[in-house]
């Protein structure tokens, strides 16, 4: 089992799509930070839950030349024209499905959208 980190990066959202019959492809899946600024860079995610801690993930993502993650900047190449990637460990706040069309989900309920 992969030991929860000291430190992280930061604290992430995760929005899972509508449940429909198939497979379900990451692509769908909605990235944000905690205070709603999309995650546009993440390449995987790899969620942990062990029942006695607390639930975060490791995002494999696009990194500054510092080794930072970027959130959504366009990619950093080193000299040699390699893209730089790193692998961060975050804390998950929230794990949600999406609203349906029309309806906006809030931390204190469903409100219809106009």
């Amino acid at each position: 089992m992969t030991k929860v980190p000291d430190k992280f990066a930061g604290t992430i959202v995760i929005e899972w799509p509508q449940p429909a019959s198939g497979a379900l492809h990451g692509y769908k899946l909605k990235i944000s930070t905690e205070d709603g600024r999309p995650v546009l860079t993440v390449m995987n995610l790899a969620v942990h839950s062990a029942a006695d801690s607390l639930v975060w993930a490791e995002m494999m993502m696009f990194a500054d030349r510092d080794g930072n993650p970027v959130y959504d900047h366009p990619v950093y190449q080193h000299d040699g024209g390699e893209l730089i990637t790193g692998t961060f460990p975050f804390r998950v706040a929230e794990m949600r499905v999406a609203a349906e069309s029309g309806t906006a989900v809030f931390a204190h309920g469903e409100q219809d959208i106009l």
